[in-house]
């Protein structure tokens, strides 16, 4: 299967596009409720129900957030991004450079003016404009936050977690007709986790003896459970009934390129040279460039093409005992390997928000932002249905960009 080219790589983030785009096609801003102030559609937290709420939440915490706008000529940037990824359409493969795209249908300058001013007015300090000016970045109390948009934060408990929530939706000034979302006045994104379901502690490694393959090494005298009855393997290999086998050690290199059947391409020079693949993840491993370059040398790959980055405009969270650094490191760490294993002459770009607390969103929009890779991989998920429109429109807008650049 060859490796995915630029074009093939859009039409492959139509697909997600569309998807994605089903779950955000309204407008911005919701009736005016009076006093000259619009409110945000579907602002308030999913979670944020008054059988979970503890109390307040504290006025003096300072936090920081995302305005975001939207995009010039409604759906015409959704159009074209379709457009761009159709084979047969006259628009096919014409993809646009971040700055074609900025000129056509990104907020115009006088929007991001008149946010910045508003903000700035209601005693929040302005911050970061990435260069697509898809938001503001802004920082202040709890308190003065309330206050700007016309609302009060509770803390509720969330999946074993308390988080702070707005109570009734945010409010703006009718004038920024453009503002379609905010991202981290509430604390949703603590919901984010490694894709992996599990993480395992420093230093872990699979229990030897393990077999190389299903019951190569056996427990000689082990009965299982259930008196000794095992379902056969898929293609009909009789599994060991007793004694029971080992656990398999894992594959890597070669091994992992023979299963999805890759190894035939790769050896004939289809390995992803030329093609950059950007990972985003939470926090970033110190040990991460030399892990990958052991794991690479362990197992017969060539030495990896790794160069690391923080997005600007990410505010650094203190790490306390709500986020967890380590657990994301295996979690880059996989992505990382699986990559590298997968394309071994790819360049590979690590972009690291600073916490899975807010800023994996603005992760994203910096590499859409200076298109600095071809593929994008987002190693994160929600448990659950707990993102609200205000928090899921921003991040279609972003991949409707990739799209219309031919970033997959």
């Amino acid at each position: 299967m060859p490796f995915p080219t630029r074009s093939a790589a859009a039409a492959l983030g139509a697909v997600a596009l569309a998807c994605a785009m089903t779950a955000a096609t309204t407008g911005s801003a919701e009736a005016a409720p009076g006093n000259g102030k619009n409110a945000l559609p579907d602002s308030v937290p999913l979670w944020a129900q008054a059988a979970h709420k503890v109390g307040a939440s504290n006025k003096n915490t300072v936090i920081d957030f995302r305005v975001y706008l939207d995009n010039k000529g409604g759906d015409a940037a959704a159009a074209y991004a379709t457009a761009v990824s159709t084979p047969g359409n006259a628009l096919h493969g014409k993809f646009l450079t971040p700055a074609q795209y900025a000129e056509k249908f990104s907020p115009s300058q006088s929007d991001v003016a008149s946010l910045s001013t508003w903000l700035a007015s209601q005693g929040l300090q302005v911050g970061y404009v990435p260069d697509n000016r898809k938001y503001v970045e802004a920082s202040g109390t709890v308190a003065q936050a309330a206050a700007a948009f016309g609302t009060s934060f509770s803390d509720y408990t969330v999946q074993g977690q308390k988080l702070r929530g707005n109570d009734t939706p945010l409010l703006v000034p009718s004038t920024l007709s453009h503002v379609e979302g905010v991202i981290g006045l509430d604390e949703t994104m603590m919901l984010a986790r490694p894709h992996a379901t599990y993480q395992p502690p420093a230093g872990f490694r699979v229990g030897t003896p393990c077999s190389a393959f299903w019951s190569e090494k056996i427990v000689p005298g082990a009965v299982y459970p259930d008196g000794g009855t095992v379902t056969p393997a898929p293609d009909g290999t009789a599994l060991p009934t007793n004694p029971s086998a080992y656990a398999p050690c894992g594959y890597a290199g070669a091994q992992l390129q023979g299963a999805y059947g890759v190894k035939s391409a790769i050896d004939a020079g289809n390995d992803g040279t030329g093609v950059t693949v950007a990972v985003i993840d939470a926090f970033a491993s110190p040990t991460a460039g030399a892990d990958l370059a052991q794991y690479s040398k362990d197992h017969g790959l060539p030495a990896p093409k790794l160069t690391e980055q923080v997005a600007p405009g990410i505010y650094n969270h203190p790490t306390t005992k709500r986020f967890d650094p380590s657990g994301w490191a295996g979690e880059e760490q996989l992505d990382l390997e699986a990559v590298h294993t997968m394309a071994p002459g790819a360049d590979i770009l690590y972009v690291g928000a600073a916490n899975n607390g807010q800023p994996l969103d603005a992760a994203l929009n910096s590499v859409v932002v200076h298109h600095s890779a071809d593929i994008v991989t987002n190693s994160y998920g929600y448990g659950g249905e707990a993102l609200q429109y205000g928090i899921i429109k921003p991040q279609v807008d972003i991949q409707i960009q990739a799209a219309a650049e031919g970033i997959s």
